[in-house]
């Protein structure tokens, strides 16, 4: 009987499995490389030289454990080694979007890992001082100052707790709005504005919208005993209206 192979080693990819072996002594016809599902089902093997000490097995599914075994051939016989298992790594959550945003939390989702079971796999979600695992492809980011920038990771995490890449992102809460708005001093031409804000920040700026309202009298001329050159006059006036609106002959 041939020696069966002892040190057998398998490194995974997200798709494949590479996997080595010791070359046994004695008198060796070929090896016969098998690759296991979890359920010892045959998902692929391959037949190598009695000098081959390596191959690749591809097309694997992210995330998924399997189990390599060696066949040792001499001849009509043959000896099996031990199987050794190892996992290939799940596939990254796709990009993370922002669900909602408040002044003390932020809501995000992202799509889930392509080609993979959703029962095999968790998320690790690590935020600036944070870390939490859930099943779910969304987290709801709590209790959180307002107006303040969050950089947040998010992992799968698969059979034997390999984990993917990450997506990342860095997202805001809201700030508090102003309060009291108040102005102070106007002038002909200035206006000055105060406000309160309930928590206010070196990084703050604020964006002022000032909304002008005209107040326009028109005086009209009115020639007793003529009625014609009255309405004449009203009609004139109505339209220079018109046009200085189109050609902004007001000067503000």
């Amino acid at each position: 009987m041939p020696e069966a192979v002892s040190n057998i080693t398998a490194v995974g990819t997200t798709t494949s499995l590479s996997v080595s072996w010791t070359l046994v002594t004695g008198k060796v016809s070929s090896y016969s490389v098998t690759v296991l599902n979890s359920a010892g089902q045959l998902v692929n093997s391959t037949d190598v030289n009695n000098q081959t000490t390596n191959t690749v097995f591809g097309s694997l599914t992210p995330g998924v454990n399997y189990c390599v075994q060696l066949i040792t051939k001499s001849g009509p016989f043959q000896s099996n080694s031990s199987r050794v298992c190892n996992a290939t790594f799940p596939n990254p959550p796709r990009s993370i979007t922002v669900q909602s945003q408040t002044v003390n939390s932020i809501n995000f989702t992202w799509a889930l890992p392509q080609n993979m079971n959703h029962e095999g796999y968790n998320f690790s979600v690590t935020t600036t001082n944070n870390n939490f695992v859930t099943k779910d492809n969304w987290f709801l980011l709590g209790n959180l100052p307002s107006g303040s920038p969050f950089n947040i990771s998010v992992v799968t995490v698969g059979v034997m707790g390999y984990k993917s890449t990450s997506v990342t992102t860095v997202n805001y809460t809201r700030p508090f709005p102003v309060s009291n708005l108040t102005q102070t001093e106007i002038t002909t031409n200035a206006v000055t504005l105060v406000w309160a804000q309930q928590e206010s920040k070196l990084s703050y700026s604020y964006w002022v919208q000032l909304s002008l309202v005209l107040l326009l009298v028109y005086r009209y001329q009115f020639f007793p005993f003529s009625s014609v050159s009255s309405s004449a006059l009203l009609s004139t006036e109505k339209g220079q209206t018109k046009k200085n609106r189109q050609t902004s002959r007001f000067n503000l």
